[in-house]
């Protein structure tokens, strides 16, 4: 598993458009298609299509 870091501005943007809080989630992986994403503390991880 990769090293989890902070959102960027535009990152939390498109979580917000998808109906998350960005406070709750750490970056994992960031592809020209998708964003992944972990939750901090379920540790639940989620793909958001760009």
């Amino acid at each position: 598993m990769k090293q989890a870091k902070k959102l960027t501005v535009a990152m939390k943007k498109l979580i917000n458009k998808n109906s998350l809080n960005p406070n709750d989630y750490w970056f994992i992986k960031n592809t020209c298609d998708q964003l992944v994403i972990i939750h901090k503390k379920t540790n639940k991880i989620i793909k958001i299509a760009k």
